[in-house]
């Protein structure tokens, strides 16, 4: 049909509609059925004034009267509901009338009345489904195309209230069809138009209804580089908000939006006067920083002085998204530098400042920005040259438990720097880590941060001073306190600073002389039961630093049935398990066979036999690979290999050529029992290992010519069982032995 001249109520009418379906969006929960029935109350009101084909002169002003103005003033006044019974009596007709209805002018002059047609189709499919992004089926996709196609921004709000509408209430896939329609309508000349595309994209990313990776293919990253670059502050805010919300939805976006030019506009809309959109741009650079490819991107496009100078914006939200979006681009080398270069120490200045900022992940954000720029040692001198310290102190002795936490991570880098320990030690942190310990107990990063702290500072300034601050007292309580099963983290990191403090004999003593006994019983617990393997390790340092004391039968003589016992647990299952628990197992038992009623227990226990098993396994071992090395030097050097079954020196030879004239090459790393790989740490290289270790034990004779290949077990008499990696850097004694090697050493045997 042909359209009608423009009239007055035509333009009210869709005015009426626009307001019904802002109302629908806005106020999502209220019925639409009512205004639906309002509608056709005012198209037969309409129709009744003689405006069926042609707005008449006469039937015209009773079509405004009782039609459209009608509408408008219900809306505006809120005017009583309308029967929704009568409105359905009369529902088909009203129905005819709206699809005929003629539009108002506007921009080209007049609208179809297909795209009113439309316009109306969709206000029904919205009350006939709660949930129109699940049902927009074939018909609903061709409204939506005649509405975005048009040139008329009132044709084109519906439709993008109606996208709205559908990001909002939808839990379904969009079709990709329908995605370069709402495209198409994030780039209309009408900024409202924009606003609401924008929103609507916003919110279908957000619940999944379309797919980012389909709007990044669809043109999405232009569509919003041309609505950053707007005038329009409300356009630019969506923009940005949606821009963040497709660079958190998609993972691999990021290249094409790079690439249409966003990251200029962000730092262009990043220093704006209006918080709105400032508050946005900065939530997007911080998205974008989270990726690979927007970090690079933002600091070769010089987005990083940007970010600098929003630290000192007065609004908390920027400098908690400028801070974190720093954090990120600090993990980069090259990023970090330009930062710590920048005049006068300007970035650390600025983060020490918001580390006081009473908003709390304010400070937490800067905490963990001050930790990651302090990876290297020259920004650690800074940091505790700007006054850190006690920008730190304050946090642990006041701070939330986040901000704790975050202060902790921080101490817990600077700590590790050897420069730095006696002045943290003197500025208090000892004390301040016992008190947060004490108190933080429950959280897993305080106990490991603040644990692995205490190891490095606690022997910085010798152990009296470790002692006074009840750190020790702190650790043995959370050693009793801190759950196996559920806190096993925590307590591996609680059971690793011991080990570490307890090379110091006043720490050792302090243990041994607790009257309830309870920490060298929980000791011995966790070497035994602790689910993580790294925990039963420092476990088993533990007790080889307790048993360095004089006479440990005496000092562990309750317990020492239950270290024998899990000692010989570990042995006999040495096949299936780590490698490393093997060696500290037979590191704890070398320091506890030093006492004679320690080797006396051992030699009458299951633990003896397992002993003799694994010398068993490699002593042939060792002969195989004797006669392995001799064949294969034999063909160049013309010498005979030595396969004797248990000579040697107390250390265990990888094997040399008896009468060649060229030794072989040393084998490194090799493992008698076929686990342990290149990289395996040497035992040797642990604080307080005996002298022994690597050489001839204590009290063991040397008979190199015995031959250990059989006999009872009765006869073996055990004097002392050590572990040592003996390979080329050592030297070697003799026959330029060389491999690393755990060695058992005993009057009558030799691992």
């Amino acid at each position: 049909m042909s359209p009608c001249r423009p009239c007055e109520a035509c333009g009210k009418l869709l005015a009426a509609l626009l307001r019904l379906l802002r109302r629908i969006v806005d106020g999502g929960g209220r019925c639409v059925r009512r205004g639906v029935a309002r509608l056709k109350t005012a198209a037969l009101g309409r129709e009744a004034g003689g405006g069926r084909g042609r707005c008449g002169s006469a039937g015209s002003s009773r079509g405004r009267g009782g039609g459209a103005g009608g509408l408008r003033r219900e809306y505006d006044s809120g005017a009583d509901d309308t029967d929704d019974a009568d409105a359905g009596r009369r529902g088909s007709r009203a129905e005819d009338v709206l699809l005929k209805a003629p539009p108002s002018a506007g921009v080209g002059e007049e609208l179809s009345a297909r795209e009113l047609s439309a316009a109306t189709q969709l206000l029904r499919s919205i009350e006939s489904a709660g949930e129109p992004g699940g049902s927009l089926d074939e018909k609903r996709l061709q409204w939506l195309a005649a509405l975005a196609s048009s040139s008329d921004p009132r044709a084109q709000e519906p439709a993008a209230l109606y996208f709205l509408h559908a990001g909002r209430t939808a839990d379904c896939t969009l079709p990709e069809d329908s995605v370069p329609l709402l495209l198409s309508l994030m780039r209309s000349e009408d900024a409202r138009v924009q606003s609401f595309a924008c929103e609507a994209l916003h919110h279908l990313l957000k619940s999944r209804a379309v797919g980012a990776e389909v709007a990044v293919q669809a043109g999405a990253g232009g569509a919003l580089v041309d609505a950053l670059e707007s005038g329009d502050t409300a356009l630019q805010a969506s923009a940005c908000v949606c821009l963040g919300t497709l660079l958190d939805s998609g993972r691999g976006c990021e290249r094409e939006l790079v690439a249409a030019g966003v990251v200029a506009s962000l730092a262009v809309l990043a220093k704006s006067y209006e918080l709105p959109v400032q508050r946005s741009a900065v939530t997007a650079v911080h998205s974008l920083a989270r990726t690979e490819t927007g970090r690079a991107a933002l600091h070769s496009e010089g987005a990083l002085p940007v970010l600098v100078l929003l630290l000192q914006s007065g609004d908390p939200e920027v400098q908690h998204r400028s801070c974190a979006a720093l954090t990120l681009l600090s993990a980069d080398a090259q990023s970090r530098a330009q930062l710590l270069s920048m005049g006068d120490r300007f970035v650390v200045k600025s983060l020490l400042s918001l580390t006081s900022s009473s908003v709390e992940k304010v400070c937490v954000q800067a905490c963990e920005c001050c930790c990651v720029l302090a990876t290297e040692e020259p920004a650690q001198l800074t940091l505790v040259a700007m006054d850190a310290l006690p920008q730190l102190h304050g946090i642990l002795g006041s701070g939330s438990s986040a901000a704790r936490g975050a202060a902790l991570s921080l101490l817990n880098r600077l700590s590790s720097n050897p420069h730095l320990q006696v002045v943290m030690v003197e500025h208090g942190m000892l004390q301040a880590l016992a008190r947060v310990l004490a108190e933080e107990w429950a959280s897993r990063d305080a106990v490991v941060n603040g644990t692995a702290a205490v190891a490095h500072l606690g022997l910085a300034r010798g152990s009296q001073v470790l002692l006074s601050s009840q750190c020790v007292d702190v650790l043995l309580d959370l050693l009793g306190t801190l759950d196996a099963a559920n806190q096993k983290e925590a307590l591996v990191a609680t059971l690793s600073s011991l080990a570490e403090l307890c090379i110091d004999g006043a720490v050792r003593r302090r243990l041994l002389l607790d009257s309830s006994g309870c920490p060298v019983a929980r000791v011995v617990e966790m070497a035994a039961h602790c689910p993580h393997t790294q925990g039963r390790i420092h476990a088993m340092d533990v007790i080889y630093h307790l048993a360095l004391e004089d006479f440990p039968s005496q000092h562990l003589g309750p317990h020492l049935p239950a270290v024998i016992s899990t000692l010989d647990d570990v042995l006999s299952r040495r096949r299936s398990s780590d490698p490393r628990l093997l060696q500290a197992a037979l590191h704890a038992l070398s320091g506890l066979t030093r006492d004679p009623a320690v080797l006396a227990m051992v030699q009458t226990s299951p633990l003896g036999r397992s002993l003799r098993s694994l010398h068993e396994e490699v002593e042939e071992t060792r002969c195989l690979l004797r006669r392995s090395i001799g064949h294969s030097s034999s063909s160049s050097s013309g010498g005979g290999s030595s396969s004797g079954s248990g000579g040697g020196s107390s250390s265990v030879s990888s094997g040399s050529s008896s009468d060649g004239d060229s030794s072989p090459e040393p084998i490194q790393n090799i493992d008698p029992l076929g686990r342990l790989g290149p990289g395996t740490r040497r035992l040797s290289d642990r604080p307080g290992l005996p002298p022994a270790l690597g050489g001839t034990a204590q009290g063991a004779s040397q008979s190199p010519n015995d031959d250990h290949s059989g006999g009872d077990d009765d006869d073996v008499d055990f004097d002392v069982i050590t572990d040592a990696v003996h390979d080329d850097e050592h030297g070697g004694d003799g026959d330029g032995e060389a491999g690393a090697w755990i060695v058992i050493s005993s009057d009558d045997c030799q691992l």
